[in-house]
């Protein structure tokens, strides 16, 4: 019973902890988004979008659900996490190049000129966020929320507030959005490396991946589905109205979206490890 009030002790400080991040993340994107559309134009926004369309359906498979199935595993042992940061970085690497390659047929499928120098400038950030991926993971498994807390609006504020508006005041156009992506992404990676270091010695062990990729495929499976019910109404506005008209679509959806990312997405970080923990108390 203890072990219970401990674990719901936790939980409810991390959604407070999260909760309370994605509030001060929501006032600092609301600003960011005010300066930022009076410097940048709908089409550059909507270019964005578009890429963004594609880097976050690729996203899935990158990660391959390795990372939560570390947070869900059991008995976590370093040669999991070794060749889950392999695995994860192996396919980072070849997510980004596939992008890079396939930038030319994605814009024109798209429709949307000026899509294939903005994919190919996003094709780093796969192998970015592979090299915080799993100390993100592991941070969750041990449900350290206020550091999660501490790195979401440390990245974005980096990023965006200071990466994206320098860019965008001195003229780089869309590349301000691009950098301040790729900006986020940096910081982000680098801070839960520091935060949560591990080994990052390449290894392929069988035994401990057979568990991991298991679990990765279903939680990767879900996710593409989930992924087309939240994103297809993206792909038909940039496809048939345009990267303008994306733009400003996505701006006012993003706006829109505030509540969930204060209340529904930190329930949704804080459950999903700590029933991990008790997975196998049925009762």
């Amino acid at each position: 019973m203890a072990q219970e009030d401990g674990l719901a002790r936790h939980a409810l400080s991390g959604v407070a902890w999260l909760a309370s991040s994605a509030g001060l993340h929501a006032g600092l994107s609301l600003g960011v988004l005010m300066i930022l559309a009076r410097l940048l134009p709908p089409r550059d926004f909507g270019l964005l979008s578009g890429a963004m369309i594609v880097v976050g359906l690729f996203q899935l498979f990158s990660d391959l659900g390795v990372g939560s199935a570390l947070v869900q595993l059991r008995d976590l042992r370093e040669t999991h996490i070794r060749s889950a940061f392999t695995v994860t970085m192996l396919a980072g690497i070849a997510i980004g190049a596939l992008v890079w390659i396939a930038a030319p047929l994605v814009a024109h499928l798209m429709n949307m000129p000026g899509l294939q120098p903005v994919l190919r400038g996003l094709s780093p950030v796969f192998v970015i966020k592979s090299i915080g991926n799993i100390s993100q993971k592991l941070v969750e498994r041990s449900l350290e929320y206020q550091r999660l807390a501490f790195v979401d609006v440390a990245s974005y504020g980096i990023g965006f507030g200071m990466v994206g508006i320098g860019m965008a005041l001195t003229g780089f156009g869309v590349w301000a959005l691009v950098a301040a992506t790729l900006g986020e992404a940096v910081v982000r990676s680098t801070i839960l490396l520091w935060l949560q270091p591990h080994s990052i010695r390449p290894t392929f062990h069988l035994e401990a991946l057979h568990p991991i990729l298991f679990f990765g495929g279903g939680f990767t499976a879900a996710g593409f589905v989930n992924y087309w019910a939240k994103k297809g109404d993206d792909l038909v506005i940039g496809r048939w109205l345009g990267a303008a008209s994306l733009g400003v679509y996505d701006r006012a959806y993003t706006l829109l979206e505030a509540t969930d990312r204060v209340v529904g997405r930190p329930l949704d970080k804080v459950l999903f490890p700590s029933f991990a923990h008790i997975q196998e108390e049925s009762e």
